[in-house]
């Protein structure tokens, strides 16, 4: 019997479907009889540039995205017994990731699965992800905003949320999900955040709050779009922000 892979799907799937339809439109565009120039000639060339955005995009997802993971994850330096949680966790690239990492810790899931955002997500989806990688004993999930996060204070060693965040289309909004990931994160603990387009919003909203240690990586390019990862540590002290008190 043949083994089951886990299949992660495609993220932003309607942007991908987009730029095969514009390319295949342009390419039959051009081969129309009548067609005044120079769109035969020009057309045939936008035609292979959106095509090839689209390829680069599903490799992104499909190869490039499990490469940046390991490379996150195995600088974690994991002790294997941690509680972790990631936030947006989709059909379970990270959340199954770090599973693998922790013989005797838990992977905790959140997500609103939605399908624009990743093809065929579901938390039925992640589950069978789980088990196909032999983990599915160690990964729960939870159907959640990731601005209401249904557990109580100081939960987690580590909180991860990657290529999720900037889905939250109101600056308040992203402040408030990343507040949160705070809030259920252990003093000591770490956050990491991956993400594009806003990811330097994120580092100035933890360096305001004086969190420790705050780093942001060079820039990756798979999604094309500039990839930064942003990293901290929640301090043992007390700290209050927005009226909101994150205490140790």
């Amino acid at each position: 019997m043949q083994k089951m892979k886990a299949q992660y799907g495609i993220d932003a799937p309607n942007v991908v479907l987009y730029f095969v339809v514009a390319g295949a439109g342009c390419l039959a565009v051009s081969f129309v009889p009548g067609v005044p120039p120079p769109i035969p000639t020009l057309f045939p060339w936008v035609s292979a540039s959106w095509l090839l955005t689209a390829l680069i995009l599903i490799l992104a997802s499909t190869v490039f995205k499990l490469r940046l993971r390991d490379r996150i994850l195995d600088s974690l330096h994991l002790k294997g017994d941690e509680r972790v949680l990631d936030m947006g966790c989709g059909r379970g690239l990270m959340l199954i990731g770090l599973a693998k990492r922790l013989p005797n810790g838990e992977a905790v899931g959140v997500d609103l699965w939605r399908k624009s955002d990743q093809s065929g997500n579901s938390s039925e989806a992640t589950l069978r992800n789980a088990k196909a990688e032999g983990v599915e004993s160690r990964v729960s999930l939870e159907t959640a905003d990731i601005r209401h996060l249904p557990f109580d204070h100081q939960l987690f060693d580590v909180v991860i949320s990657s290529w999720a965040i900037h889905n939250i289309r109101d600056l308040e909004g992203r402040e408030v999900a990343i507040l949160e990931a705070l809030r259920v994160l252990k003093p000591g603990g770490r956050l990491i955040l991956v993400d594009i387009w806003t990811i330097d919003e994120y580092a100035k909203l933890l360096q305001g709050i004086r969190m420790e240690d705050v780093k942001v990586s060079r820039p990756s390019f798979i999604f094309l779009v500039p990839t930064k990862i942003v990293e901290a540590i929640k301090p043992i002290r007390p700290f209050v922000d927005k009226n909101l008190t994150l205490s140790s």
